[in-house]
């Protein structure tokens, strides 16, 4: 029989045939190969139905392909029709997945997310936070801080604000010590947090310095100084705060602010050290300091 008409007859019965439905009676008997094959011819003849996404999502489930399943899950365009049956599918991966594969883990909990928000869990919410902290940070700072909000983890923050610090986000950092100030300070992991956030004040002090914004310079560098975590940048600090005091005109504050960059680091010939020496010399000819 000639190749084309064959084609034909075979396209007619396709038409005639549902694949869905046969699909779903070699499912409920365990068939799933079959039933794969089906869907699968389906989809190569042009049919894009959700339902046959779910279908395949739903055996590769069963054969324990997550992350297969994950991804025709996401193709399902009427997620609505099936919620109630993703958000336990989806579900179902997140904990078969989240300790030996976490990033099909915080995909599954993503679309949940998109689906349902108000129907995660705070664990899973806690999960997901990771997801946000690598994917999509901007849209996940509200998450994050609404989720500190519902239930203040300190190990959660200590977290987030270890990203913010190697984005370089030092204003945002500060924002959230504001926000979370009384948790913080009560928190067992208090000075692990505030190593960054001392760092951040830190930080923001200088930049200012730099670009000759000097009120905010000295605010930052202050609050720094009074917090006196971490003390690496301490002298450092203390140099620039003299510096400061010298522009507006506090010449004493600014002597004293040089005599501690000597007193914290007395034996050490580093360039700020050598600096405040000749800078306090000069101010004491002007008769300053003692």
């Amino acid at each position: 029989m000639d190749k084309k008409i064959l084609f034909l007859i075979s396209l007619f019965f396709f038409s005639c045939y549902n694949p869905v439905k046969k699909s779903r009676e070699l499912i409920k008997k365990g068939k799933y190969e079959e039933a794969e094959s089906i869907l699968l011819y389906a989809l190569k003849k042009g049919k894009k139905d959700s339902e046959i996404y779910f279908l395949l999502g739903e055996i590769n489930l069963k054969k324990k392909f997550y992350l297969s399943a994950l991804s025709y899950f996401e193709k399902v365009l009427d997620k609505n029709k099936f919620k109630e049956d993703l958000i336990i599918n989806l579900r179902e991966i997140f904990r078969e997945t989240k300790n030996k594969g976490p990033e099909i883990a915080r995909k599954a909990l993503f679309l949940f997310y998109l689906l349902s928000p108000d129907e995660l869990s705070f664990e899973e919410k806690k999960f997901l936070a990771y997801h946000f902290f690598e994917k999509q940070p901007e849209e996940g700072y509200n998450f994050l801080e609404n989720l500190l909000k519902e239930s203040f983890d300190e190990g959660l923050l200590l977290d987030y604000v270890k990203n913010l610090y190697d984005r370089g986000d030092y204003e945002r950092i500060v924002s959230i010590y504001n926000k979370f100030n009384e948790k913080i300070n009560n928190s067992k992991l208090y000075l692990n947090i505030l190593f960054y956030v001392g760092s951040s004040y830190f930080n923001i002090g200088k930049s200012y310095f730099e670009s000759e914004k000097i009120d905010s310079a000295y605010n930052y560098l202050s609050k720094y100084i009074a917090m006196k975590s971490p003390e690496l940048y301490i002298p450092r600090a203390y140099f620039l705060r003299g510096k400061i005091n010298l522009i507006r005109g506090d010449t004493l504050s600014g002597y004293y602010d040089f005599r501690k960059v000597v007193e914290i680091l007395p034996f050490k010939n580093s360039d700020i050290v050598q600096e405040a020496r000749e800078i306090m010399n000069k101010l004491r000819l002007k008769g300053y300091g003692g």
